[in-house]
């Protein structure tokens, strides 16, 4: 919809950037300063490094329960993603295993999240 909005009257662009509240800039300007945090190499902890995915799997499993929970899917549904985590989890640790790198390794931890947010992303193509 913004696209078409832009592409069909060019002007709208400079009024949207005109009449944006003061907070989104500030909010704009936060999101770059995080950004350009990340660009650094630094260490986190396990705990650090394991917070997101977890709660990000707890949404995922919270929204199934309300999706499906006026349908009888919910067991199935609950299930397969649960059987979903679990072989993503076997891959994580194999390869968390195969892909270690040889120069200044990251913290074995973080290998085996993001492998298991690899295996996730890529939907059953697992490593």
């Amino acid at each position: 919809m913004l696209i078409t909005l832009l592409t069909e009257h060019p002007g709208a662009a400079l009024d949207i950037v005109r009449q944006a509240p003061p907070w989104v800039w500030l909010l704009l300007a936060g999101l770059v300063a995080l950004g350009l945090s990340q660009c650094r190499e630094r260490r986190a902890s396990l705990a650090r490094v394991t917070v997101l995915p977890v709660a990000m799997a707890l949404l995922s499993l919270v929204g199934l329960a309300t999706a499906f929970a006026q349908s009888g899917a919910l067991i199935g549904a609950l299930g397969g993603a649960l059987a979903d985590f679990a072989l993503a989890g076997g891959c994580c640790t194999s390869c968390a295993r195969l892909r270690a790198p040889t120069t200044s390794p990251p913290a074995p931890a973080f290998i085996c999240l993001a492998a298991l947010g690899r295996c996730c992303l890529s939907s059953r193509s697992f490593c």
